[in-house]
């Protein structure tokens, strides 16, 4: 039986970065050296977990912690690989569903993109771990609600209800913008900062360049935000910023399951396919939250599946010690696009032509 322990107060002067950088006695953990016994290398590992996962306002205690690394210590590379492309496949499938029940009415849409949310968070069938999860959510949803009434106002031809809904969405980006950066400076995560804002200049240049543009739908029901398709450039910066956002918001999650971030490069990337890059985008990111909650990641860590998408114990080194030259690399590439963006404009790709 698996005692309860207290859990230990969090290096609040510590960025999430730094904190997120083992000691020696956790790299011995991981590394499994012969030296560390094996039940205070699990309780250390643990108590690395919480750390980290308090640090990031993710309730976790001890005893789940100690539960996920016994988890991890069964886990190996093939189960990993193979139930992420699984978990991938499905994503894309599940995703490409509700894009294209979208586009068949409005009720669908109402139902795909509101109903559901509201009827399994709402009712409590499904709980996030953190109020900042809970809070993404809902403002993600806000954007599915503005796109629901300028579907309306397009469909009856209402231009002033359709002005609306152009500065509603330039509000909606604002506000998003500025929880990320507000984010991550109360975290110190400089890095993260900066990418942030580089894709707050690209979506800038995105609604300059469309001008006074109203949304529209095309032949085939396709919303298009401020009347265009997402230029190439502004969805390379998109996808280097979700990496570094990855890395960043769910670094406890990375450490246990990948459900949510594999759920989220699917829907990124269906999103650059599909031809309506942010309405698909945010339409299906809605529902990483439920798939995340259905296949066991960190938000109910005590009703996973061992193994289902879960990295060993031995890719958490792996990830802790690429972690920040990554992020690194990510930040970088976000300004490299941003400013060949700004200089070449953003429908080349680096100052190219885009060849697709």
């Amino acid at each position: 039986m698996v005692q309860h322990h207290e859990q230990e107060p969090v290096q609040e002067s510590l960025s999430a970065l730094e904190l997120a950088k083992p000691s020696d006695d956790v790299e011995a953990a991981i590394e499994k050296q012969p030296s560390v016994d094996d039940a205070v290398r699990i309780e250390t590992l643990a108590k690395y977990l919480v750390e980290v996962n308090n640090c990031k306002n993710f309730s976790l205690t001890l005893d789940q912690a100690i539960n996920i690394v016994r988890n991890q210590e069964h886990t190996t590379w093939p189960e990993f690989v193979v139930s992420s492309c699984v978990t991938f496949l499905l994503c894309w499938t599940y995703f490409f569903g509700l894009i294209m029940g979208a586009r068949v009415n409005l009720y669908w849409e109402a139902t795909i993109s509101l109903g559901m949310p509201v009827l399994l968070f709402q009712t409590g069938f499904i709980r996030l771990a953190s109020d900042r999860l809970q809070q993404l959510m809902r403002f993600e949803s806000l954007y599915n609600f503005i796109s629901i009434i300028a579907k309306l106002s397009i469909m009856h031809d209402v231009p002033w209800l359709n002005d609306v809904c152009v500065w509603a969405y330039v509000a909606f980006f604002s506000l998003q913008v500025f929880g990320f950066v507000a984010k991550e400076v109360e975290n110190k995560y400089w890095w993260g900062m900066v990418s942030s804002i580089t894709m707050a200049i690209s979506i800038i240049m995105f609604k300059v360049n469309t001008g006074t543009n109203p949304n529209r739908m095309d032949d085939e029901n396709r919303l298009l935000m401020w009347g265009e398709e997402a230029p190439v450039t502004l969805r390379l910066n998109y996808i280097v910023w979700v990496i570094n956002v990855m890395l960043f918001e769910f670094i406890d999650i990375g450490k246990h399951k990948m459900t949510h971030p594999i759920a989220h490069f699917a829907s990124v990337a269906i999103a650059c396919w599909v031809g309506e890059f942010w309405h698909a985008r945010l339409l299906t990111a809605c529902h990483v939250f439920f798939i995340s909650a259905l296949t066991g990641s960190s938000y109910n860590v005590t009703h996973v599946q061992k193994d289902f998408a879960s990295l060993p114990v031995q890719g958490i080194a792996w990830q802790l010690r690429l972690q920040k030259p990554i992020t690194v690399v990510t930040c970088i590439g976000c300004l490299v696009v941003c400013t060949t963006g700004l200089a070449c404009g953003q429908d080349t790709l680096l100052c190219a032509d885009y060849p697709f």
